[in-house]
């Protein structure tokens, strides 16, 4: 079995939509044989998680981080992906 590989992204805030959008037209236009996987948390509406799918990317709905005391949000790099437990960094997931 050939190994699977995606590009993530997170987007919590409609304000973050045109760099995801700007993100995909990117990795189309090279054409990346990986689809670009958004991880969505409950603050995006419906109306955009379906936009992102009838462009062809991937939504997966993850729980709001919040980082610990002390730590920048920015230093937040990992989020589980249920139902397959995948484990994205800021520019890659492995199952």
């Amino acid at each position: 079995m050939s190994p699977r590989a995606a590009y993530a992204t997170l987007l919590t805030k409609p304000n973050y939509l045109p760099g995801v959008l700007v993100l995909h037209h990117s990795l189309v236009s090279v054409g990346s044989r990986y689809p670009l996987v958004v991880m969505v948390t409950h603050t995006v509406r419906q109306e955009v998680r379906d936009l992102l799918t009838k462009r062809g990317m991937l939504v997966r709905s993850v729980d709001h981080l919040k980082p610990s005391e002390g730590t920048r949000s920015t230093d937040l790099s990992l989020v589980q992906v249920s139902p397959k437990r995948a484990s994205c960094g800021d520019s890659e997931c492995v199952p």
